[in-house]
């Protein structure tokens, strides 16, 4: 998910993901919601297994908890804008999380957001997994960003800033999955076409 916070004189713009691990089950029902404050990343037909979170900023940086975090239904992210702006990333998940979180989070994950990420993008993630979730069951994950004063800030969707803050990304902005699924239809008429053609 891709969206903007409005920071006042910034709205830097926010990666936000959740999937398991290794691999997604063949089943799984991904939902996904943006509302003015809260962005919410829901999973259905999920197995217990590990799963990953990831944020990305544009610019800044972030700082994460140095304590061990377990069994946890709400973890609290420091996020610096490069303007310099503090705010707080605050995610709470449902059921909740389970994992010692004090190791590897600062370590970035390696996705492959589409379309690139603009220059100076940082980002940070963490493995862990959920309590009490059995077999297709369903896990939600949602994200509010704060102020210094711990007021929650305007979340925008991407669509609605993109040409005017990147006027270089000003173009159609299709999900990966759609993208994978275009390829596949058009190399699928191909051999269609070059049986028939035979």
């Amino acid at each position: 998910m891709r969206f903007h916070v409005e920071a006042g004189l910034e709205t830097p713009l926010v990666l936000f993901g959740f999937n398991p691990q290794p691999e997604p089950p063949p089943h799984l029902v991904a939902m996904q919601s943006l509302d003015p404050n809260t962005a919410v990343q829901e999973l259905s037909g999920i197995e217990p297994t590990p799963f990953q979170i990831f944020l990305g900023g544009e610019g800044g940086s972030f700082s994460v908890p140095s304590e061990p975090v377990v069994d946890f239904d709400q973890l609290v992210i420091g996020y610096t804008t490069a303007g310099g702006q503090d705010l707080s990333f605050v995610l709470r998940l449902t059921p909740d999380g389970d994992g010692d979180l004090s190791t590897g989070i600062s370590d970035p994950l390696f996705f492959n957001p589409q379309p690139e990420p603009p220059p100076g993008f940082v980002s940070t993630g963490f493995e862990f997994a959920f309590d009490s979730v059995s077999s297709g069951g369903t896990a939600v994950v949602s994200v509010q960003v704060l102020d210094e004063g711990g007021e929650p800030l305007l979340l925008i969707a991407e669509s609605a800033l993109l040409p005017a803050l990147h006027p270089a990304l000003g173009r159609a902005v299709l999900p990966a999955l759609l993208l994978a699924l275009g390829a596949g239809a058009l190399a699928l008429r191909a051999r269609r076409r070059g049986a028939t053609a035979s």
